[in-house]
């Protein structure tokens, strides 16, 4: 009979440890390689248009330094993707963003990485019912519009606290949202 050889179970333990510990490592060497250097953009509505700029970076946003005469104000005038990849300006504001420092890159999901902005043809409009009062913000002409992003603790429903006109967009009840337009 063939002898067996045993391995004490501390040195056992002590390996899988070991493996456990490098393999977690390198997936968190993978999945977050750090925060990458920040980087600064400028991004410009001219004749009060929207515009949509790509920053070439991960991680927050926020605004360095204003250009314009015309406010440049978060969730109305100017916003971001959610992983910093664009930031878009609307309605004059010119400004310079700092991005990235804050988080390294998103994992993969296998597919092309998706932009915010609106469809082509289409801009970002917030429009806020304050004092839970109506409100109507003109936008001129629409066809259509969808809630982008919802800015109120109150959840915007369409036909019942905003909805459209020939003009723009009203809102209603405390409903606050940037709405994108087409």
């Amino acid at each position: 009979m063939a002898a067996r050889m045993r391995v004490p179970r501390r040195l056992a333990a002590v390996a899988i440890v070991t493996v456990l510990v490098l393999g977690a490592a390198a997936a968190q060497a993978y999945w977050d390689p750090g925060p990458q250097p920040s980087r600064t953009i400028k991004c410009e509505s001219k004749g009060g248009r929207y515009t949509y700029c790509r920053t070439g970076a991960y991680g927050p946003v926020r605004l360095e330094r204003q250009l314009s005469a015309t406010r440049c104000v978060a969730y109305d005038t100017w916003g971001a993707d959610a992983d910093g990849a664009g930031v878009w300006v609307a309605n004059g504001c010119r400004a310079t963003f700092l991005v990235g420092g804050g988080w390294g890159r998103p994992p993969q999901s296998g597919g092309p990485p998706r932009h915010g902005g609106p469809p082509p043809g289409g801009r970002t409009v917030a429009c806020k019912s304050e004092g839970f009062s109506y409100t109507h913000c003109r936008v001129g002409r629409i066809r259509d519009a969808r809630v982008e992003k919802n800015l109120s603790d109150t959840r915007c429903r369409r036909d019942d606290n905003w909805g459209i006109d020939r003009g723009g967009i009203w809102v209603d009840r405390g409903c606050a949202a940037r709405f994108l337009v087409y």
